[in-house]
């Protein structure tokens, strides 16, 4: 039994931990993305990844602050995470030795904590000792619902003819399969022809690919396609989708929940894989966003370059405050400045257009650049360009590039 001092040691630096819990969240999150890549390999991936690890990392901090409670369920998020990853195919040594990986960051985090809040040896090594004696028993505990929550949906999904269709399209993007023939019969689908690729994606994981599969017709429907869409079931809360040979850009209000992102029309096989590209990359802007800025349907067009820049957010964000100082403030009033400017911009700096596009008096419009300009420098406008993609990732992306204000 851990003496009273290590115990109050110990629960002193669980609330340190949490106090600072973001941090270390980046910091697994990290180590596994590095090291098991094929984990993080897309948007949906990556969050499901994080969730998982945040909801385990605050029940191993809770269970520290208090080691008699004992390890608690396994986190729904976590259970969810496996069937995920049972769903890609990916194999379950992967799933566990994640946790193993996030189970070593979370020890030599805390228990470098617990030997900088204390001078007293003895202290230290009994804290180290109970800190892995904590975090070993939680993985121990949890494993086997996760192991079983990953059998059981493997088993299932194997057995599904949505995998054969799934495993058909995997080949058809890395470019194992090239004869057409083939590949049309099995997907029911001419590849041969012009293609608009979507990502649909829901947080909702209960019954959740039906209403998936009705939004990407209702995106076809509304794109007037020559043909049904060929829709495949990445996993449950996420499907894959092609509108064959659209007349119109879809325009339609997808389901509560229900997000799409869009690539550009393309053609032939190349086209296929290609437009999907750029719908994953589309995604992933989407879901780096803040929460508030994401729309139901993002198209490539709308969000650029930006689907090129957001695998380093950090960077991204640094290069736009550099570009753009005071003026990426995270306020309203700095944020119509920053619409009134790219508006500007895009009109061809015309405060004649930009009123009525805006619906403001053109002394007001004027008011604004000046205003802004007055922010920027005097030099600001004479590198459009730069401005322009620092504008348009305040636009799409909001907080996750901005100053917090205050």
């Amino acid at each position: 039994m851990a003496s009273a001092q290590t115990l109050a040691l110990l629960a002193t630096t669980a609330g340190t931990a949490l106090a600072r819990f973001d941090e270390l969240v980046v910091l697994v999150v990290a180590d596994i993305e590095r090291q098991l890549p094929e984990l993080a390999s897309d948007a949906g991936l990556r969050e499901s990844l994080a969730v998982t690890i945040s909801e385990n990392l605050g029940a191993a901090l809770r269970l520290l602050a208090d080691p008699d409670v004992g390890p608690p369920p396994a986190p729904r998020p976590s259970l969810d995470h496996a069937r995920r990853i049972a769903q890609r195919g990916l194999p379950l040594s992967a799933l566990l030795r994640a946790y193993r990986l996030g189970q070593a960051v979370f020890q030599q985090y805390v228990i470098a904590e617990v030997a900088g809040a204390s001078s007293d040896a003895a202290v230290v090594a009994e804290g180290a000792q109970l800190v892995s004696s904590v975090s070993f028993s939680y993985v121990d505990r949890i494993s086997g619902e996760v192991v079983q929550a990953y059998q059981t949906e493997r088993d299932y999904w194997q057995h599904q003819r949505i995998a054969a269709r799934s495993a058909q399209v995997d080949s058809v993007l890395s470019g194992r399969t090239t004869e057409l023939g083939g590949v049309e019969r099995a997907l029911g689908y001419a590849v041969d022809q012009q293609h608009l690729a979507a990502v649909l994606w829901t947080d909702a994981t209960d019954d959740a690919l039906p209403s998936l599969e009705r939004a990407a017709g209702a995106l076809a429907t509304s794109a007037r396609c020559t043909g049904h869409p060929l829709v495949v079931a990445r996993d449950v809360s996420t499907v894959w989708a092609w509108l064959p040979s659209p007349l119109t850009p879809p325009d339609v209000v997808l389901g509560p929940g229900i997000r799409a992102a869009l690539g550009t029309e393309r053609s032939g096989l190349s086209g296929f894989r290609a437009s999907h590209v750029e719908a994953l990359e589309t995604q992933r802007v989407v879901t780096t966003a803040a929460p508030s800025r994401r729309l139901s349907t993002t198209s490539a067009s709308s969000v650029g370059p930006l689907r090129l820049l957001c695998d380093d957010v950090d960077r991204l964000r640094s290069w736009v405050l550099g570009v753009l100082g005071a003026l990426a403030l995270d306020d309203a009033g700095t944020d119509a400045l920053r619409e009134t400017v790219a508006v500007f911009l895009a009109s061809g700096r015309s405060y004649v257009h930009t009123g009525k596009q805006m619906s403001l008096h053109r002394n007001s419009v004027q008011y604004r650049v000046k205003k802004a300009c007055d922010v920027l420098g005097e030099q600001a406008l004479e590198r459009p360009l730069d401005l322009q993609l620092a504008l348009l990732a305040c636009r799409v992306l909001g907080a996750p590039v901005l100053t917090p204000k205050g």
